[in-house]
């Protein structure tokens, strides 16, 4: 019924057209989606155009790139006023920093001994800023790169073979993994003012991938003016989902339920696939329409 984190083609790692979203969203009886892309908000008129036609509420949304305490994290704004400037002036600030980081993440691949071309890795990309699922994409279809023992995960059978595109992006390019780069994001709290200035709500993307081993930072996160947590996400154990719900309960947040679908990069998460516990689902509801007033 709700799904309220996917992403088209207007970031740089999804594939989709809005249109198709909307299309896969009637089919799986959503009732409320969401479009966040990353730090773009180009395809929310058209999400909304079809979404109408549809019957489907559409809540506009954005994902902004952030950082906490030397922690990135993703913010998601919710009813913001997508037609604003700063939004357009974030993503192309967002583009020039993602840009210049892609060359060190290329030198540090090739240190590692994968056989990668930046030629090549642009070809791909096209008139996008090229993604590290592409880097990813790239090596494992590279006949050099075939007896590389990094890789024996990623291939069929693998420990991370289930999606080893977005795998290989969580374990080589996260925070202090052997080929992060560290990117200047804007701040916690820079992101939140520029969604409430925008009439939008601050909640936090997925607390669960990106916080992992760092839940101490959740009460200064909320503190910091978010005002509530995607509780229930594809990347949530029960456990991870059971201790944010008592969390949010305890803070009063306003919560949200988003897949996080791309497309390629996650095979296994499709719109809508996302679930939520029944006794939850006014909350949301409640939460949802909040977004929309």
């Amino acid at each position: 019924m709700i799904d309220l984190h996917m992403h088209s083609y207007y970031s740089d790692d999804a594939d989709f057209a809005p249109k198709y979203l909307i299309q896969r969203g009637n089919e799986a009886s959503l009732k409320y989606m969401a479009l966040t892309d990353h730090n773009s908000v180009k395809g929310m008129a058209e999400m909304k155009t079809f979404g109408q036609e549809q019957g489907i509420k559409v809540v506009s949304g954005i994902e902004i790139d952030c950082v906490f305490q030397s922690t990135n994290l993703h913010l998601l704004g919710y009813g913001i006023d997508e037609t604003s400037q700063y939004f357009y002036e974030l993503e192309n600030n967002f583009k020039m920093l993602a840009l210049d980081a892609v060359e060190p993440k290329i030198k540090k691949l090739q240190e590692l001994g994968f056989v990668i071309s930046a030629t090549e890795l642009h070809q791909l990309a096209g008139d996008n800023i090229p993604q590290e699922e592409q880097m990813a994409e790239l090596i494992l279809s590279n006949p050099q790169n075939d007896h590389h023992s990094l890789l024996l995960p990623y291939r069929l059978g693998g420990a991370r073979s289930d999606m080893p595109l977005i795998n290989f992006f969580w374990d080589f390019f996260g925070a202090n993994k052997p080929a992060y780069v560290p990117i200047e994001f804007i701040s916690l709290n820079t992101a939140i003012d520029l969604v409430r200035a925008n009439g939008g709500t601050p909640i936090l993307a997925h607390p669960g991938a990106n916080l992992k081993h760092k839940l101490e930072l959740l009460a200064p996160i909320i503190n910091a003016g978010v005002d509530g947590i995607e509780l229930y996400s594809s990347y949530h154990t029960a456990e991870l989902t059971a201790h944010f719900r008592k969390f949010a309960l305890e803070h009063q947040l306003l919560i949200s339920c988003g897949s996080d679908f791309h497309g390629k990069n996650k095979p296994l998460i499709k719109i809508g696939s996302c679930q939520y516990d029944p006794k939850d689902e006014k909350w949301l509801i409640e939460s949802v329409e909040y977004f929309l007033s």
